[in-house]
């Protein structure tokens, strides 16, 4: 890291390019060197995604769907189970209520 005239720290990367923009801007006219510093990536060209980081993303997001839609699946078999066993409470379960009350009344 380096400071710039007014004391504030930059990346080597930014007063690299402020350099070249001055360089440029001594060789050619000002509108074509700031034409040409803006096709510049404002970072290091190691921070620009490559085709082949852009298809590894691609890969890994639809490994992420896959297993989306497994949680999906599983979330309905769940709340279908959930449904299905609370009709099987609420269909039997009084009965068997009155049942049990009925057998330990005959018990006493």
């Amino acid at each position: 890291m380096n400071s710039n005239r007014l004391g504030t720290f930059v990346s080597s990367s930014e007063i690299d390019r402020f350099n070249l923009h001055q360089t440029l801007r001594g060789l050619m006219p000002e509108e074509v060197a700031a034409t040409l510093m803006s096709h510049l990536p404002p970072a290091g060209w190691s921070d620009v995604a490559l085709k082949s980081d852009i298809d590894e993303l691609r890969v890994r997001v639809d490994r992420l769907e896959v297993k989306i839609d497994k949680l999906a699946s599983m979330k309905r078999y769940v709340v279908t189970t959930g449904i299905a066993l609370a009709a099987l409470v609420a269909g039997f379960g009084i009965p068997a209520i009155v049942l049990g009350v009925q057998i330990l009344a005959a018990l006493n």
